[in-house]
């Protein structure tokens, strides 16, 4: 097995992204091989840095795709990046990535033909590795149980007369397997198709994905033990696709699953709380979700969109124009203070153009009035950047006299450590003073900047990084 580590040689960090919302960093990561960089999933683990798994083109390994994982600091440093090739010319992709309460990352993926799973340490060091073809042909989703890091896999079989079936195995945390589970829904040559499993507060494995055809929604819960608990097979009988994609616990043991056409609210027992119903485009087919705020959820389409306790949307982010491309958002993550981290794959703009992995993390939305009462606007220069003086200027538009301007700065970990309040500020006085940063330790800081204009307006610009060096 031919293994190279890339320390954030590939990729370039705190783009600018002229039209989102509350975006704190975008990381890209780019083989340098062409259009075969693929990221299929991301987790963040409870001190908030992020784990993405995918697929890279590195050309000169010999074969056309590579395992990459590569892990992403809370302010948005890469901190390491694995890319694998397991010999020869076969495809070598990461499928799906967990991360356990001591911030390991679990994988599957495949290696040609091959299915794998792998446990890495949080500096990049593998742990173990497993052949898990046992049983299943293909490999979808992973979750891990932060209770006794126990590990749960779904994929699919084919099977004599039944076409492809649900197939759920159990590991504990050293990949040794448990309990296996298949689940067909007919006897007829019907493919059922999982696609995704996560784990409750209490241990409750919730696996979701479609039956009959990949047509109709199915949601089964299983016990720590594999025993089910309870399931929920709806399909409409008009031919239309339900499929239920993807689901999140909150700490309430409220489980939220979006997908094609509806997104569905449990309680305990299964019992249905609400169901939201729509037209296949939008936030209707859902690809991923994730819970911040405990009862609020996001969910990921063609964009992002926000949700409150009941289902009703609050908010929607397009990731318009993200650096002279298009985005393609498809799986979200929430960090331990509610801040969203969405995953996806950019494509220049012309035929033939070069594809790569993007990962945005964004504000708390319920800390962002950007997302809840307009847009952002313009940037915020900061100069000297870095710097390692006691002052910084900010220069900004105004568009107006203002009668006041605030701006508010947190460290990497979103925490706050510095704040101002200047008024009555003319629209050509060129910009603002920051000082006392002596005070301020080494490293990035976020900068936000409120502007109440005399005229009564009020503007909140986008977050700028300020870098302080010693």
């Amino acid at each position: 097995m031919l293994v190279r580590w890339m320390i954030g040689a590939a990729f370039l960090l705190w783009t600018s992204v002229a039209s989102a919302k509350c975006d704190l960093w975008v990381a890209t990561y780019h083989s340098g091989a062409g259009l075969g960089d693929v990221l299929n999933d991301l987790d963040v683990d409870d001190n908030g840095n992020t784990f993405a798994v995918g697929q890279g083109s590195i050309l000169d390994f010999g074969d056309p795709t590579n395992w990459v994982i590569c892990k992403v600091s809370p302010g948005g440093e890469i901190m390491w990046t694995r890319t694998i090739n397991r010999g020869g010319t076969s495809v070598d992709l990461a499928t799906a990535v967990a991360v356990d309460q001591a911030g390991s990352p679990v994988v599957i993926g495949t290696s040609g033909s091959v299915l794998i799973m792998e446990k890495y340490t949080p500096e990049g060091g593998v742990v173990w590795s497993t052949s898990i073809a046992g049983g299943m042909d293909a490999v979808v989703d992973i979750a891990v149980d932060h209770t006794d890091n126990a590990i749960t896999v779904v994929g699919r079989k084919a099977s004599a007369g039944t076409a492809n079936d649900w197939v759920i195995r159990h590991f504990n945390s050293l990949g040794t397997e448990q309990w296996t589970q298949t689940y067909s829904s007919s006897t007829s040559y019907e493919n059922d198709c999982p696609k995704s499993v996560t784990v409750g507060p209490t241990g409750e494995i919730a696996v979701t994905g479609s039956v009959r055809d990949c047509v109709d929604w199915m949601v089964r819960v299983y016990d720590r033990s594999g025993s089910l608990l309870w399931s929920d097979d709806f399909g409409i009988a008009n031919g239309q696709d339900e499929e239920a994609r993807a689901a999140a616990y909150g700490s309430n043991g409220r489980l939220v699953v979006v997908g094609v056409r509806m997104t569905r609210a449990y309680g305990s027992g299964g019992s249905v709380l609400w169901t939201r119903q729509g037209d296949p485009t939008g936030w209707a087919r859902g690809e991923s979700v994730a819970i911040y705020d405990d009862n609020k959820y996001s969910a990921v389409a063609a964009s992002l969109y926000g949700f409150d306790a009941t289902g009703s949307q609050l908010w929607t982010e397009d990731f318009h124009d993200l650096g002279g491309g298009t985005f393609s958002p498809h799986t979200v993550s929430a960090d331990p203070s509610g801040n969203l981290v969405v995953g996806g794959n950019w494509s220049a703009y012309g035929a033939g153009a070069e594809s790569s992995w993007r990962v945005v993390k964004m504000l708390n939305p319920g800390q962002c009035p950007g997302m809840l009462l307009g847009s952002f606007v313009g940037d915020v220069g900061i100069y000297p950047n870095p710097v390692n003086g006691d002052s910084v200027k900010l220069a900004f538009e105004l568009g107006g006299d203002a009668a006041e301007v605030r701006a508010d700065v947190y460290n990497t970990a979103l925490k706050p450590v510095w704040s101002a309040t200047w008024r009555d500020v003319r629209q050509y006085e060129g910009g603002i003073t920051m000082a006392g940063l002596r005070r301020w330790a080494p490293g990035a800081y976020i900068v936000h900047v409120e502007v109440k204009l005399a005229s009564g307006k009020s503007k909140t610009y986008m977050p700028a990084r300020l870098v302080v060096k010693r």
